[in-house]
C-alpha cells in the first residue's frame, strides 16, 4: 500500500474507533435491526468522506475518481429505469399518465438507491427539499431489463428491502416492491417497514427473459425521508451456492 493509500486507511480506522466509542453506551438498548441500519449509515458516510479524498489523488481522471476505473465509465447500461417523486400516493402502481422525474438507461448497482442524486437530479445541498418527507412522501422506481438465462432450471430471486428508520425508534418509512419475470409474479413486498428479505422461485427456460421491478417507499409525512431508503436485488441460479447480486442485465430500448 502506498503512502496515500495508507493515510486514507488510517483515517478510516480512526473514524471507526471514534464512532464505536461514541455509541458504545447505547448499543445495549438497540434492537439488532436498528443497530444494523445505524452501522450501515455510518459506513456509508465514511465511504463518502474517503471517496471525496480519493478524488484528489494525483494522476487520476475525473471518471476514474467516480467509478474506480476508466472502463467502468464507458460500460453499457444494464436496465431502463424511471424515477418518481410525489407528495401524494400514486393512484396506480406504477402510475400511468404521470411523467417520471428522471428516466433513462442505468447501470444496475448491487443496491438500488431512492436518492434523487443517483439519477442525476439537481442537488440542493445539505438543505435539499428532496429530503423533506412532507414535500415528497412517496418515492418510487420502475426498473426494466432483459436477462439472458443460459441454463434451464429453477431461479430464486431475493428482495432485501431497506426502508429507512428514525434511529432506533418505531418511526419508519414503508416499502412496497413487486418483481416479475415475463409478466409472471415472483416476489412481492407489501407496505412493510421490516428489513426481512423476501424470496420467490420461478422456472425459466434457457433464453432471454424480461425483468420488471416496481419499488415504492412511502412516508407518513414526518420522520426520515423515503429518499434515504435502499433495495437490494439478488439471484440464486441453478448451481449457485449462495445469492449473488443481480447485475447481468441488458437495457430496454425506448
Amino acid at each position: 500500500m502506498n503512502a496515500l493509500g495508507g493515510g486514507y486507511a488510517r483515517i478510516l480506522m480512526g473514524a471507526l474507533v471514534v464512532l464505536l466509542g461514541a455509541y458504545s453506551g447505547a448499543l445495549a438498548a438497540e434492537t439488532p435491526e436498528a443497530r444494523l441500519q445505524r452501522l450501515e449509515k455510518e459506513v456509508k458516510e465514511l465511504r463518502r468522506i474517503l471517496g471525496e479524498r480519493q478524488q484528489n489523488l494525483p494522476g487520476r481522471s475525473a471518471a476514474e475518481a467516480v467509478t474506480g476505473s476508466a472502463v467502468a465509465a464507458t460500460e453499457p447500461a444494464g436496465v431502463f429505469i424511471r424515477y418518481y417523486l410525489s407528495d401524494k400516493a400514486f393512484a396506480q402502481q406504477p402510475p400511468k399518465g404521470v411523467s417520471p422525474a428522471a428516466a433513462g438507461r442505468f447501470t444496475l448497482p448491487e443496491v438500488l438507491s431512492f436518492d434523487p442524486k443517483k439519477y442525476d437530479m439537481p442537488d440542493e445541498g445539505f438543505f435539499s427539499r428532496y429530503g423533506d418527507p412532507v414535500a415528497y412522501r412517496h418515492v418510487a422506481l420502475l426498473v426494466e431489463g432483459d436477462m439472458t438465462v443460459r441454463e434451464t432450471g429453477d431461479y430464486e430471486f431475493v428482495l432485501y428491502p431497506k426502508p429507512v428508520r428514525e434511529g432506533g425508534s418505531s418511526v419508519a418509512t414503508r416499502m412496497t416492491a413487486y418483481l416479475r419475470m415475463d409478466d409472471r409474479p415472483v416476489v412481492s413486498v407489501a407496505n412493510r417497514s421490516s428489513w426481512r428479505p423476501q424470496r420467490g422461485r420461478i422456472h425459466l427456460q434457457a433464453g432471454t427473459h424480461r425483468l420488471w421491478l416496481w419499488a415504492l417507499v412511502a412516508s407518513d409525512g414526518f420522520g426520515p425521508s423515503p429518499t434515504e431508503s435502499h433495495l437490494r436485488v439478488g439471484l440464486k441460479a441453478p448451481g449457485d451456492a449462495s445469492v449473488r447480486a443481480l447485475q447481468d442485465l441488458r437495457p430496454l430500448e425506448y
